[in-house]
């Protein structure tokens, strides 16, 4: 992609998704709508601007008595978009920007089943605020009932018949090729579960960052 117009408005997400539905498939207005749960109006307004930005031609029309139906396709089977094209100011803001809405879902699904758990336990969800074993301050969520000490709530839901949910952050001191082998045994993780065809639908984020400047010696 080498106009800085399309390139601005793929950073508004709705029209991003828009593209999505029409990348390399062909849909009338009507049908990308279900698609996309919008609309027809919100839909067609959606994929004007990305006609008129040259990202959608015309790929069909289809006959019928009245004004016959159009049906769009993207300009090409996948487009690559160069930051410096995007309006945002560092690259962090475009990361942040396409991860905004699979974020808040993850949070607010995380604090449904934390809700959910404390209710079937009959016990109060919270902060727990103390030092580990390394004697570094920690902050962790947990379930509290009076007379009891306070458990970490995500480890409690490694019980067998409790809601299948993992949510931890860790800081890791690792040599480089430790933190390679666990960057490649986290891949063949999700690789090995995407495949797999259960009739749950989970959402899964996965990272891991170097906090310094590291790599081979």
């Amino acid at each position: 992609m080498t106009s800085s117009e399309a390139a601005a408005l793929l950073t508004d997400l709705q029209a991003l998704e828009a593209l999505l539905v029409y990348l390399d498939r062909e849909w009338t207005v009507k049908e990308a709508a279900q698609h996309l749960g919008w609309t027809v109006l919100k839909t067609y307004r959606a994929t004007r601007k990305l006609f008129d930005l040259g990202l959608l031609v015309v790929s069909q029309v289809v006959p019928r008595s009245g004004k016959p139906l159009k049906k769009y396709t993207t300009v090409e089977g996948c487009f690559f978009i160069p930051y410096h094209l995007t309006p945002v100011g560092a690259l962090e803001q475009l990361l942040d920007l396409l991860e905004r809405d699979a974020r808040q879902h993850l949070f607010e699904r995380t604090a449904r089943v934390f809700e959910s758990e404390a209710e079937r336990r009959q016990q109060e969800v919270g902060l727990h605020l103390f030092r580990n074993s390394q004697g570094q301050a920690s902050i962790i969520h947990s379930l509290w009932s009076e007379g009891q000490a306070p458990r970490g709530i995500v480890r409690t839901l490694l019980e067998p018949q409790a809601t299948a949910l993992w949510n931890e952050w860790a800081s890791l001191r690792l040599d480089y090729d430790q933190a390679k082998e666990l960057q490649e045994r986290l891949a063949a993780l999700v690789r090995e579960y995407a495949a797999q065809q259960g009739s749950g639908r989970y959402l899964l984020r996965v990272g891991l960052v170097p906090l310094t400047d590291a790599g081979p010696s």
